[in-house]
Parts: structure tokens; C-alpha cells; sequence
């Protein structure tokens, strides 16, 4: 970083039907940084990493690159002057192989005017080979890579272009921690090649681990930008909210008295999953499971859901055996689920609002076989009403709502068929840090009220914040039990790494 604006931003403004996503912002970017746009959703930062792209046209204002006002009518155009974009939605295509998409576009030819196989295959590995990925097949179809694989491939093409500035929006949503970290590498890589790097995430400890600078939006205006050694995540927060990190964690001052154990899971086993899990479930307590991806900690919960089959163990719901083999199963003994993968399997995308409320206690609605459309349309407000669903209207077809909101129409379901115990699988992944705020609100509300609930997350910092106790997973089975009034971030790391053998460090207890 040499110091020098390779981008600036001056007054930059767009508008939609009913919506200002940006409102005169301007700001700078030095050659060669990695800067970090963050902000809510709303808040304008894909819209304006859109507009760098070419994608979209700014109603007012001007970009400089290099000192010097450009007009990005087109991707074609901002690719010509050296600025791509990796998307957070995958953009390749499945049936090419992987040499194909890297140069889809740019394909060497000979001198027939026909693709030149072997200098694209040389270019292609060149260009990976740069991100240090040789070794990878370069004949294989994209369809067959995993989603990290194809998210370095989309940074390969953009390198293919020559980019100087490569724009990344959530790039960590759909990878493993493992990933996230091979990824990183490949960032800093180009980072230190001189690559400037627009980064959005929602997630602070990346903005705080990756970039030099960081650039807060709310509202579609700018904030302010903090170089990351002055800025702290409370900081960041309020820019972004107008509120503290202490205000954003629903911490749970005192650990609960424990009550009745409303779920008992004695000795579950599932090969190559987990092995020997036995824990108990108390009246409104929030119980947190931890662990590295691979751990185990979906596959256990999805089985005691009965989403998944076991091969070993019992269940019991308020002291009495339950036989779950099927989702149905779960739903009748009172059990909720919410599922990790929210949009593949937590919604009907295309039904309304309503219909994705009311769908698992639609026979409670019914009289004789017909179902009462007055009696589900007053379920579906009043829960609506609860749980602060922000939605134009019941009809509105669901995926049309932010995440947050899909989020609390998961969770209103299962309030309506009367669940006691809620399984909450990463309720927050994906969601900015408001609708963070009202997810935690309202699962502290649901254990005060007396639910039960079970929580996973790969945010350390949350589990402590909100939960009661936390389990720890690592290879299939549970390590320890800690107190979330005890221990720390770092405790439940290094068991999560090293289980029951990690020593922990003396903390002092939090308020």
C-alpha cells in the first residue's frame, strides 16, 4: 500500500422505486489496501460494489480511478479498466470445465480463428498456479468442484482479466472454517502482489482479521472509515447501528437455576458422525453446542429431530421415551428445528408468508377436512405481530423478506404448533448485526417464556452471550460443558481443537 487513492467515491447517489440505496457517499480507497465495506442490510454496500462492477449506473455523482473520472457503463468496461467482482451467489458455469470458465471470454485462439486448447489450459494453470493452487484439473466439469473450490475459481478468472481491483461480497457465506482460512491465504497472497480488495462480510472478526481500513454505511450515506488499528468491533458497531456491541449481544446475566430436564439423549450414536452423546435439556434453558465444522453438531441435532437416522441410543421428552424416526415424529413430542441451510431448507421460497407460518399446524386449522382460511390468516398476524416480522403483507411471497425476517417466520412456525423445545441450527448466520439484535431478543424472550432451546453456532462469541451452558463437540462426541458465565472465547476454542486434553486459562467471571 502506497498510500495513494487508486479509487474514489464523490457523491455518489442511486435510487429505486421507493428506496435511496445510496445517498451522496464518498470516500477513498489507497492502491493496494484491503478495505472493508460493512454495514446492515440496506444499508447501499452491494449496491455500490455493483456500480464500481458496471452493473448498475449511479443517478448523481462521479467515480475517479487513478485519479481520473471513469463511466462504468458495463462489466465489459470496468473489466477493460481492471476492477472484477466475485459475487456471493456462484456465477460459473457447471457443465464447462474449469480452463473453460477461468478464460470464458478470453480464450487463446490459433491462427483458424479456433480455441487454442493447449495455450488455454497453460493460461489457465498459470493463472491458478498465481493463486497457489497447482494441481488442480483443469479438464474437470465445475459442477464437481465444492463451493470453496469454485469460489478461488471465480478469483482466478477475475485474475484472468488482470484485475487491480477485486470486489468480494460475503465470500465466506457457504464455506467451512477450513475454507475461510484457505481463502484468506489467498487473499493476503494477493495483497501483498499489490491487489487492491473491496471486502463486504457481516462478520466482524473477518472484517477485523483481513482489512487495513474499514468503511461503514447505514442508510445508504457514509459513515466514516477507521484504519483497522484504531477501530474496535463496539466502535463499528454503533457506527453501523448507532448502538454498542454490549446492546447487540442479549447476554443472559445469571446462569439459570436449572429446572426440569425437559429432553433427555442418552448415549445417541451415528457412524462416522457422532458416538456416545448423552446431555440434558432444562425448562427455559438456551443450551449451546460448539465445534469446528465436522464436528458433528448438525448431524446430531438433524437426528434427534429425526432428520437423520441413529444407530444407537435413546430420547426422552418430558421424562416419557420418544420414538422419532421422521420430522413428524419430533413435531408431535413437541420439537421445532430450524434448519442451518435456511433458504434450501428452512423455506418454500415461492409460497406467501403465511402459508410458510402456518404449513406444519395446518390440521389444528382444519373443520371436518376443510381448513379455516379466517382461523390461519389470524395465526399467521398474530405471530407475524410477536415476532416482528417486517413484511408489506402476509402474501408476500417469502423470498422477497431479508434473511432476519425469513428467520423469524421459521421461528413463528413452530411457536404455532406449539413447540416446547426449539432446535436452532446457526439462527443467525447471514443476517446483519440489527436483525442479530432481534433474533437474540426474541430466543431470550421464548426461554424466559419457558421454551427450551438448543442453539449451534460457529460465532464463539455469541453462544457465550446467550447461552446458559455450552457443549463442546470434536469428532463426533462432546469434549466438556462449560459455563458461559466462566469461560472464554479461547477456552472453547482450544477444546473445540484439542478436546478434554486443552488446558483452560483462569478468566475472571462476566457480569
Amino acid at each position: 500500500m502506497d498510500g495513494t487513492n487508486i479509487l474514489e467515491f464523490v457523491e455518489i447517489s442511486k435510487g429505486f422505486p421507493g428506496v435511496q440505496a445510496l445517498d451522496r457517499v464518498s470516500f477513498a480507497v489507497r492502491r493496494g489496501e484491503v478495505h472493508a465495506i460493512v454495514g446492515e442490510n440496506g444499508a447501499g454496500k452491494s449496491t455500490l460494489m455493483k456500480i464500481i462492477a458496471g452493473l448498475y449506473q449511479p443517478d448523481g455523482g462521479e467515480i475517479h480511478l487513478d485519479g481520473k473520472p471513469v463511466v462504468l457503463k458495463d462489466a465489459h468496461r470496468a473489466l477493460g479498466l481492471g476492477i472484477a467482482m466475485v459475487p456471493q451467489e456462484l456465477n460459473l458455469i457447471p457443465e464447462m470445465s474449469v480452463a473453460e470458465n477461468i478464460l470464458l471470454g478470453m480464450e487463446p485462439h490459433n491462427s483458424l480463428g479456433v480455441v487454442d486448447r493447449n495455450r488455454q489450459l497453460q493460461r489457465a494453470g498459470e493463472t491458478l498456479a498465481s493463486l497457489g493452487l497447482e494441481g488442480v484439473n483443469l479438464g474437470q466439469r465445475v459442477k464437481g468442484l465444492s463451493v470453496a473450490q469454485q469460489q478461488m475459481l471465480q478469483i482466478a478468472r477475475a485474475l484472468a482479466f488482470q484485475c487491480n481491483v477485486l470486489i468480494m461480497d460475503e465470500p465466506t457465506a457457504s464455506l467451512s472454517e477450513r475454507e475461510q482460512i484457505a481463502l484468506f491465504e489467498r487473499l493476503r497472497m494477493l495483497h501483498e502482489k499489490g491487489t487492491t480488495i473491496l471486502y463486504i462480510s457481516h462478520r466482524m472478526e473477518e472484517v477485523f482479521d483481513i482489512s487495513d481500513r474499514i468503511t461503514v454505511l447505514r442508510d445508504g450515506k457514509f459513515v466514516g472509515t477507521l484504519p483497522r488499528e484504531e477501530a474496535t468491533q463496539d466502535e463499528v458497531v454503533r457506527m453501523m447501528i448507532g448502538s454498542t456491541m454490549a446492546d447487540y449481544l442479549h447476554g443472559r446475566s445469571a446462569r439459570l437455576e436449572m429446572r426440569r430436564a425437559v429432553l433427555e439423549v442418552r448415549d445417541l450414536g451415528r457412524q462416522g458422525h457422532f458416538h456416545e452423546i448423552s446431555f440434558d435439556l432444562h425448562q427455559g434453558e438456551i443450551l449451546g453446542f460448539a465445534g469446528l465444522v465436522g464436528a458433528g453438531r448438525t448431524e446430531l441435532l438433524g437426528s434427534i429431530f429425526g432428520a437423520l437416522p441413529r444407530d444407537t441410543g435413546d430420547v426422552r421428552v418430558n421424562g416419557q421415551p420418544a420414538t422419532i424416526h421422521h420430522p413428524a415424529d419430533a413435531i408431535k413430542a413437541g420439537l421445532g428445528y430450524v434448519p442451518e441451510e435456511r433458504k434450501r431448507l428452512g423455506i418454500f421460497p415461492e409460497l406467501s408468508v403465511l402459508t410458510n407460518t402456518t404449513i406444519p399446524f395446518l390440521r389444528k386449522l382444519q373443520r371436518m377436512t376443510v381448513i379455516d382460511r379466517r382461523a390461519e390468516r389470524q395465526s399467521g398476524e398474530q405471530l407475524a405481530r410477536r415476532l416482528r416480522v417486517q413484511t408489506p403483507s402476509l402474501e408476500q411471497r417469502i423470498v422477497k423478506l431479508s434473511g432476519g425476517n425469513q428467520q423469524k417466520v421459521i421461528l413463528s412456525r413452530w411457536l404455532g404448533s406449539g413447540a416446547d423445545i426449539l432446535i436452532l441450527d446457526e439462527p443467525t448466520r447471514g443476517i446483519d448485526i440489527n436483525a442479530k439484535a432481534e433474533i437474540h431478543a426474541l430466543i431470550a424472550e421464548l426461554a424466559d417464556e419457558g421454551k427450551s432451546i438448543i442453539m449451534i453456532s460457529s460465532e464463539i462469541q455469541e453462544l457465550l452471550a446467550i447461552c446458559d451452558r455450552i457443549l463442546v463437540m470434536r469428532n463426533g462426541a462432546i469434549v466438556s460443558e462449560v459455563s458461559s458465565a466462566t469461560a472464554t472465547q479461547e477456552d472453547i476454542l482450544r477444546l473445540a481443537m484439542f478436546g478434554s486434553e486443552a488446558t483452560l486459562q483462569p478468566a475472571n467471571p462476566k457480569i
